[in-house]
């Protein structure tokens, strides 16, 4: 039987969680509302790839110091600069 392959959590953000949030981002017209659906969401997916639930007792940035994940809004400002 094979080995059992495993991947970190920032690798499984990046490879799942960032194109799906990021598609066709450097188009869009960043509202303040959307700004904190996308944060929203992100925070939702770091919370469940670091077994947390709403319930415990971590505020999102102790989350994402822990997982080490850059916030995605900072790469789409990112690849809205890059892209003009």
């Amino acid at each position: 039987m094979p080995p059992k392959q495993t991947t970190s959590v920032p690798t499984q953000h990046l490879t799942l969680a960032l194109p799906v949030l990021l598609y066709g981002s450097e188009t869009w017209t960043i509202k303040a509302s959307d700004a904190r659906r996308i944060t929203a969401a992100e925070m939702k997916c770091m919370r469940r790839t670091a077994g947390y639930t709403w319930t415990n007792y971590k505020t999102n940035a102790q989350i994402a110091k822990e997982l080490k994940i850059t916030p995605i809004l900072d790469k789409l400002l990112e690849y809205k600069r890059s892209w003009i």
